[in-house]
């Protein structure tokens, strides 16, 4: 029997991969790096759960860290390479997916758009809870489509079984997964409602519910077993106050979320997507004319083209007055008019070549679009870093990025609501069934993470890679995606191609210019972007942060810090840091001393925040690290997660302005942050 042969596919998407996340993997997050490491230390070190420290998750995520902790101990990349082989098994699954409803070059390239879009998020990092969760929402979805399709029964319960599992799991880890769940109940309910009957569809859902079940008993277990699970309740109960009341949220979401320029948007490339197939066959059936055809779809592509550059122009404008938003005008135009340009070249050049020869050309167009990717990053990442800041600053590209997201974001929901409708007058869904359930579970964890106010690019990817498959299949005029011939139409993968490699090219020069102009800043703390040619970059020496590139700046503050925390401290002592940057107590190994070990306002709830305040009192740490905010930024925070009322953190602050600044000395201070130590009574 013969080895199967790997596809080249899987050779491309792991070297492009690879050197995607070369780009700022190996810089280091203050305030998030090291958050979860903690958990895992104190657990590890015998310390109970919501029994003696605080958390407002379920603990799965928390259980997971702590074995890779006993693997790794305090060497922090590798949570970062455990993160990355997960993702990349997210990215093959999205992939595999993709190629159900269209071609191997647009699922391809498709999951490179999403995943670019998402690895731009300031805060993106391979291991955290909130990317495992994406992973175990995608996995459910994979095995909730094998279960649709399955003919064998005991198959089909198997594999709606282990969808269940994957989701008990997120469940068990992120308690607002419990929407996902419910979502997917009903959906099962009416999949098979739909075609076999109310006895089989309760047959199919109790088999999904059991697979969730079976996953969150251990953790159920546990709980029983230390004696935490009134703990538990409490902690998670509690933590449902700091994101402020529902009205607010709705509020914000309004505020932050809707921009009516973007639906406009949205709703025309909806329009686009949605109907094109019939407009072909409404063509077909009136004899319409392939010229009539054709000037319909320019038309329907200049509308769209005139509302993006108009949005754009809008969000330029208004980030940096109106001059700019003229450039963008001549730059949106240039590049209408080149791509239209190209495919029509592109078509030209196809017609003519030989069978034989065409067959060699599509290879090479793939090594080709492949290699100018991978040299669009490495050159956008040498450029000089001056003229870089200037384009993201004046271009208001961080913004024209977030503008795009939310228009994928209407695309789908409407995508969606289309489909349900399609699937309940048992019409052809669009996309078919494998887009529609991926699609389906992708919206709900956007739902679910918009309790932030707004999309963020945090869970974009499966998300935007349908998004981008969808509508390069309609480019051209391929509506009909289970049509064999037309799935294999390479003159179809090659143009629609051609103009994802362009949107791909726009997004990597966004994200690697963004990645090194403003990597991430967190209240006055800033980590610079790898490949700046205004920094000096060094490998960290510090024991812990080994495989990391730290600016000379960021890594002179860190072994200060360490080493004042190690001459001045033993390891029985309590080192305090307001409000979430543990990093330093992780790679010292000192305790922080609270119930709760972070202080953030969307995470921590007032009461907690106020008890912690009551023990820093009575029981004042051998030293403290604040991080200070400021009266503006301070009252953000409240109105934010507050709505405006005080919280619980100004108790902890009255501590630090009464006790730590009366009775503690300075011994360092590094932009925002400061190092106390207390003073022993003679």
């Amino acid at each position: 029997m013969k080895a199967r042969k790997i596809s080249p596919y899987v050779y491309f998407m792991t070297a492009i991969f690879i050197v995607i996340h070369l780009i700022y993997v190996q810089g280091v997050i203050p305030p998030l790096v090291g958050w979860w490491n903690y958990y895992a230390w104190r657990v590890d070190c015998g310390d109970i759960l919501y029994k003696d420290i605080f958390c407002y998750l379920p603990s799965y995520f928390i259980y997971l860290t702590t074995f890779l902790y006993k693997i790794f101990g305090n060497f922090l990349m590798g949570f970062q390479i455990v993160g990355l082989i997960l993702r990349f098994i997210e990215v093959c699954v999205i992939y595999s997916i993709l190629n159900t409803f269209t071609s191997k070059n647009i699922s391809f390239l498709s999951v490179f758009a999403g995943l670019v879009l998402e690895i731009s998020y300031l805060m993106n990092m391979p291991y955290d809870y909130n990317q495992l969760i994406r992973f175990y929402v995608i996995m459910s979805s994979f095995f909730c489509m094998k279960a649709m399709v399955q003919k064998k029964e005991y198959m089909s319960n198997m594999c709606l079984a282990i969808a269940g599992i994957w989701l008990g799991i997120g469940l068990f880890s992120k308690q607002t997964c419990i929407v996902i769940i419910v979502c997917a109940i009903c959906g099962i309910i009416v999949f098979y409602l739909h075609n076999d009957g109310m006895r089989r569809a309760v047959k199919k859902a109790v088999m999904f519910a059991l697979g969730v079940f079976v996953a969150c008993l251990p953790g159920i277990l546990a709980l029983i077993i230390q004696n935490s699970f009134s703990d538990f309740i409490y902690c998670l109960t509690s933590s449902m106050t700091v994101k402020g009341d529902f009205g607010g949220f709705f509020g914000r979401v309004l505020q932050y979320q809707v921009h009516f320029p973007e639906i406009m948007v949205a709703i025309i490339i909806f329009i686009v997507m949605c109907c094109q197939q019939r407009y072909i066959m409404y063509c077909q059936k009136k004899a319409v004319n392939d010229s009539v055809r054709t000037i319909t779809k320019e038309v329907y592509f200049v509308i769209l083209f005139l509302f993006i550059v108009y949005r754009a122009c809008q969000i330029v404008e208004t980030e940096t007055g109106i001059a700019v938003s003229y450039a963008v005008v001549v730059i949106s135009v240039m590049a209408y008019i080149a791509i239209r340009l190209a495919v029509v070249c592109i078509q030209r050049l196809l017609r003519i070549l030989p069978e034989k020869v065409f067959g060699i050309f599509e290879n090479l167009t793939l090594v080709f679009i492949c290699g100018f990717l991978l040299f669009i990053i490495v050159i956008t990442y040498r450029l000089d870093y001056q003229w870089k800041s200037r384009i993201y600053y004046q271009m208001a590209l961080f913004a024209l990025k977030r503008g795009l997201v939310n228009v994928i974001f209407w695309v789908m929901l409407f995508v969606l609501l289309c489909q349900t409708v399609q699937y309940i007058r048992k019409q052809k869904m669009y996309g078919g069934l494998s887009c529609f359930v991926l699609n389906a579970f992708a919206m709900c964890l956007l739902g679910m993470q918009m309790i932030s106010s707004v999309v963020e690019e945090l869970f974009i990817l499966p998300v935007a890679s349908l998004f981008f498959a969808l509508l390069f299949n309609v480019v051209l005029n391929y509506g009909n995606f289970d049509n064999e011939k037309i799935r294999k139409n390479p003159l179809y993968k090659l143009t629609a191609g051609l103009a994802l490699t362009g949107i791909i090219f726009l997004s990597l020069f966004i994200t690697v210019i963004q990645k090194q102009v403003v990597s991430y800043t967190w209240h006055g703390w800033d980590c610079a972007g790898l490949g700046r040619n205004d920094t000096y970059y060094v490998y960290s020496g510090i024991d812990g942060l080994g495989g990391y590139i730290l600016d000379i700046e960021t890594e002179k503050a860190y072994e200060t810090i360490i080493d004042f925390i190690r001459k001045n401290t033993d390891t029985t002592d309590v080192v305090y840091e307001f409000p979430h940057i543990p990093l330093f107590n992780v790679l010292t190994e000192r305790k922080l001393g609270t119930y709760s070990p972070v202080h953030y306002w969307d995470v921590c709830p007032d009461e907690i925040a106020i008890m912690d305040a009551q023990y820093l009192n009575n029981c004042p740490p051998k030293m403290v690290i604040w991080c200070e905010f400021g009266d503006g930024l301070w009252n953000f925070h409240e109105d934010y997660f507050r709505d405006g009322n005080a919280s619980g953190q100004r108790a902890i602050r009255d501590f630090y302005w009464n006790n730590v600044q009366k009775n503690y000395t300075k011994l360092y201070e590094y932009r925002t942050l400061s190092v106390w130590l207390r003073e022993e009574p003679d």
